[in-house]
């Protein structure tokens, strides 16, 4: 946690300490929210529901590859291949390009 009553002390808990600190206020809010007549309804076992609440960062696994077999939809120079619609940043770089010249 931090040190709210030091001089300079951060204002945010560090990142390590961040998962565990926000449950702590989730779980005090909950236990506000639920005596002051608030909750939509009881937590059972309000540490535990709410960690298995909790976002976790859980990706896809990726995998690097050399080669591509597929051609990309983009030509060399990174502009559309006829026939695809540009993008708006496409068209900004394609005003610049003209305007610098």
């Amino acid at each position: 946690m931090t040190s709210a009553g030091r001089r300079g002390a951060p204002v945010l808990p560090s990142m390590r300490q961040l998962r565990a600190v926000s449950a702590a206020v989730a779980v005090r809010v909950a236990q506000a929210a639920e005596a002051e007549g608030m909750a939509t309804r009881k937590l059972e076992n309000p540490i535990q529901e709410i960690h298995d609440l909790m976002w976790r960062p859980d990706y896809p696994k990726i995998e690097v590859v050399d080669k591509i077999d597929v051609p990309s939809s983009r030509t060399a120079e990174g502009e559309p291949s006829p026939g695809q619609t540009e993008s708006g940043s496409t068209k900004r770089r394609a005003a610049a390009k003209s305007e610098s010249k």
